[in-house]
């Protein structure tokens, strides 16, 4: 018998199924670069990938960790279709020109990092908007949220809110969630329909 998903690999386990097809794709939140590296691999030939985070470090990070997973010929030749930006995700329309299939957002602060620095609900909601109108027909967004540290309620209630007033005829929006543990991590996905 198959054990349920967590929250993470049931994000992948999606966004996957979307980029089957070819497409863009922006990890929002790069953070340690497991999300990059996930969508690294699972893009087409030709498809681009955009990487925000606000914090250097977690830039250094991601990229360092594509260092240690790929070898220099596949990063050398993926390097003319990564785009690292040291930037908030609110601002992810003045770097990315086109529609993508994916985008996945992991919200809180950077794993070993200060706590302090966390993801805030207003620029979360910005970013999503935008994102959602840089958004493919039948594309995907995901997001983990973690109500559990300090601001995360707040930025989880936030967005869930937007969500769940999402129109009916344009999103289909589910959410996945541990529903016997307080404070669990969750997931939101929304996928475009036209």
């Amino acid at each position: 018998m198959r054990k349920l998903l967590p929250v993470i690999q049931f994000a992948h386990l999606l966004a996957a199924s979307k980029l089957q097809s070819g497409g863009n794709a922006i990890d929002a939140t790069a953070g340690n670069g497991n999300d990059t590296l996930f969508l690294i691999n699972h893009l087409s030939k030709n498809s681009k990938l955009y990487i925000f985070d606000i914090q250097e470090d977690a830039i250094r990070q991601t990229k360092q960790r594509l260092h240690e997973h790929l070898t220099q010929a596949d990063f050398n030749k993926l390097n003319q279709r990564l785009f690292f930006y040291c930037a908030g995700h609110q601002d992810m329309d003045m770097y990315v020109k086109e529609q993508v299939k994916v985008i996945m957002f992991n919200l809180g602060y950077l794993p070993g990092s200060q706590s302090k620095i966390i993801t805030k609900p207003y620029t979360t909601l910005n970013a999503l908007k935008k994102g959602l109108k840089l958004l493919l027909p039948n594309g995907l967004v995901s997001i983990i949220l973690y109500p559990g540290h300090d601001g995360g309620q707040e930025e989880a209630d936030l967005v869930t809110d937007y969500v769940s007033r999402l129109n009916t005829y344009e999103f289909g929006v589910i959410q996945y969630n541990n529903i016997n543990k307080e404070k669990a991590p969750y997931l939101i996905a929304i996928e475009k329909k036209r």
